[in-house]
């Protein structure tokens, strides 16, 4: 049997066609739900790295809480009391982590007199959630997180928060929709959603925006109730009045650094700071030189009228 040409270029289309479609829904189903690590290998592995000895660790005074979500779900995490302390600041990891995976900023806060929050963000630990969303849900957790300590220690505390990556996206913004907030620290944070996956795409699998953004939206929409395209840290940084300060390693090539860059532009806070890490890789900036790292924090907390209590 002899096939016209018309029909050889139909049939390849269709081919083409649903491959295409396969592959938006395969990188759907990466976006909507990465592979995540569980409680304890994440605490082993921070414990490994040397950010706390298992000793310390046991020592901390933690207290576990389950705080409601408004979208029917909990939120797990652990409180840790820092003397008496009236200031707290609440720790949201990266994507794929849990609330061990900021194991390395505790040391850092309690030093500076800090209370700590430390929680497992949707669809990540013991936090349920079907799937994550970059911020577009996660920052109404936040809200709920900064009511519960409002409620535990009157409004009188002091509340900042501090974010790595996808924990630095949320972080801001949450900022943006919550005034109760005294400053945010954001590590490593994407500046748009789709720019961002559209970086990925070419990076990790050489592959073009179009037609994988579009179709990835539509599905993330469809699927969760997700607007990828209202993901956006830079936008948010235009209502942001709270003080922020930016880090960003230098040599970060999951996130690009102009991220950071220009979220730092767009934010409407004339208390803003920008940090650079030198020789910095994706969410390392602490690793890459840690006394630097506290330093830069200090100045900023300093800066902002926060002073160390201890």
């Amino acid at each position: 049997m002899i096939f016209s040409a018309t029909t050889i270029l139909l049939v390849f289309f269709a081919a083409m066609l649903c491959a295409a479609v396969i592959l938006c829904g395969w990188f759907t189903y990466k976006v909507l739900h990465p592979k995540a690590i569980s409680l304890s290998d994440c605490l082993q592995k921070e414990l490994q790295k040397g950010w706390l000895d298992p000793t310390s660790f046991a020592n901390l005074n933690r207290e576990h809480f389950a705080i409601p979500s408004k979208y029917g779900y909990a939120l797990h995490g652990e409180y840790i009391q820092t003397a008496k302390s009236t200031k707290t600041i609440i720790l949201s990891h990266g994507i794929s982590s849990n609330r061990y995976g900021m194991l390395r900023y505790i040391p850092l806060f309690q030093d500076l007199g800090f209370n700590i929050m430390s929680y497992d963000m949707r669809g990540h630990g013991e936090s349920g959630g079907k799937n994550i969303s970059y911020g577009y849900f996660e920052k109404q957790d936040l809200v709920s997180l900064v009511d519960w300590l409002i409620d535990k220690h009157s409004e009188k505390i002091t509340i900042g928060t501090m974010g790595v990556s996808l924990g630095a996206a949320v972080s801001l913004q949450h900022a943006a929709i919550d005034p109760r907030l005294t400053f945010t620290i954001a590590e490593a944070s994407f500046s748009d959603l789709s720019e961002l996956l559209a970086y990925r795409l070419k990076a990790e699998y050489n592959l073009p925006p179009f037609p994988f953004i579009p179709v990835t939206a539509f599905l993330c929409r469809s699927i969760s109730g997700m607007d990828l395209y209202q993901v956006s840290p830079e936008r948010a940084g235009a209502t942001i009045k709270t003080p922020v300060f930016i880090i960003h390693g230098e040599d970060d090539n999951y996130i690009p650094p102009h991220m950071s860059l220009n979220i730092f532009n767009s934010l409407a806070t004339f208390q803003k700071r920008l940090y650079h890490a030198t020789g910095a890789g994706h969410s390392s900036s602490l690793r890459a030189d840690p006394e630097e790292y506290k330093q830069q924090v200090a100045m900023f907390l300093s800066s902002i009228g926060i002073k160390k209590e201890l």
